[in-house]
């Protein structure tokens, strides 16, 4: 697909995929839609007023400039800047934890109940990569007409934690205090940044 944005008149290849979804531009990262949306307004008001294309089109950049200014701005200095989303306790007492493998690959796990298996049993570790667990626990959940996944919702996040790291994953960031008094875990931690 290729697509010519109105922002930066970059046009966009097959392999930009990788970059950005097909509604965003990989270079400016304006969606095109919004875009185009507001080039349309803009055209109607300057039919009315007689302005050009081109100054609708440069003050369309000039307003995301500005945006994207005052965002970067908050990314900097706002306090969503303070702590990672993975270690900011989420809704109250949750807690998310990070793990890291030898190659660079994360893996986040809460801390406490988990409500997917209260709704689909052993199913999610399956997207958790534990297929042998996703089928032991699925055929226990047909054998116990589901009462087991009420235990399940207390200890899937442990087995998931344990499996993490014994298959190569170290703990990384903060939130393992909590974890390894809840998981009963003795791995050391490494303390530091998300992707350093």
């Amino acid at each position: 697909m290729s697509k010519k944005c109105l922002k930066c008149g970059y046009v966009r290849v097959d392999s930009d995929i990788e970059l950005a979804p097909e509604y965003e531009c990989p270079k400016c990262g304006i969606v095109y839609s919004k875009l185009e949306r507001a080039v349309g307004k803009e055209r109607e008001a300057a039919k009315e007023a007689h302005v050009s294309d081109e100054d609708k089109i440069n003050s369309i950049k000039k307003r995301s400039a500005e945006e994207r200014e005052d965002r970067s701005f908050d990314a900097q200095f706002g306090e969503e800047n303070d702590e990672s989303i993975l270690t900011r306790p989420i809704g109250g007492k949750a807690n998310y934890v990070c793990l890291e493998n030898e190659a660079g690959m994360y893996r986040s796990v809460k801390v406490g109940f988990s409500w997917t298996v209260f709704f689909f049993g052993g199913f999610p570790f399956f997207f958790r990569g534990m297929p042998l667990h996703a089928l032991a626990w699925i055929v226990v959940g047909v054998l116990t007409l589901r009462l087991s996944d009420l235990v399940l919702m207390f200890i899937i996040n442990k087995q998931t934690a344990h499996y993490y790291l014994e298959n190569g994953y170290k703990p990384v960031g903060k939130g393992w205090d909590e974890a390894k008094r809840a998981w009963g875990i003795r791995a050391s931690v490494i303390v530091g940044e998300i992707g350093e």
